[in-house]
């Protein structure tokens, strides 16, 4: 469960080398979740100082056949921030140029069927606290109904040279 930024020695480009949430399917009741992983991008350091960026980390498909609703929930390790890893460790203390925070986004791309009502808060969420989404009034079965988890970073202007890092659980549970 980690999603990875690399700095060059120059600092120029940023790398997505690696998002892994869960490979498995994660199931509650009637209702299952299945991760799968993005393919790796690169970024210049220009355009993600910009704060326009925002890349797709997984691929989230949802199943329910459960007549009630459903909560997909998320929790980051940092509390929404990437930070920079040495040696495989988070660095302590976490200094200005050691982390950058972000947001998530639950975007829908037309793929599957939605059998309930989606919830209206699924663009530009931080991590800072646990993230809930309530989908509610089903009315039928939600099949292979998928979503990309993308995450847009701001604006900042000096990060130190590394990888950095974040780990991200995602859970579906019924209400």
């Amino acid at each position: 469960m980690a999603s990875f930024l690399m700095l060059n020695k120059v600092g120029v480009f940023v790398f997505l080398c690696l998002f892994s949430l869960l490979t498995n399917w994660i199931s509650a009741a009637a209702s299952t979740i299945s991760i799968q992983q993005s393919g790796p991008s690169i970024q210049s350091l220009t355009e993600l100082t910009a704060g326009n960026t925002s890349r797709a980390l997984a691929l989230l498909t949802v199943d329910s056949t459960s007549s009630s609703n459903f909560t997909i929930s998320m929790t980051s390790a940092n509390a929404g921030f990437f930070v920079r890893k040495v040696s495989g460790s988070y660095v302590t203390p976490v200094l200005t140029g050691d982390s950058i925070s972000y947001t998530l986004s639950v975007v829908g791309n037309g793929t599957g069927t939605l059998g309930c009502t989606e919830p209206n808060n699924l663009l530009n969420n931080d991590l800072s606290s646990q993230l809930n989404f309530l989908f509610t009034t089903p009315t039928a079965d939600t099949v292979g109904k998928e979503y990309l988890l993308q995450f847009t970073l701001p604006s900042k202007t000096s990060l130190f040279e590394g990888t950095f890092a974040d780990d991200i659980t995602v859970t579906i549970s019924d209400v």
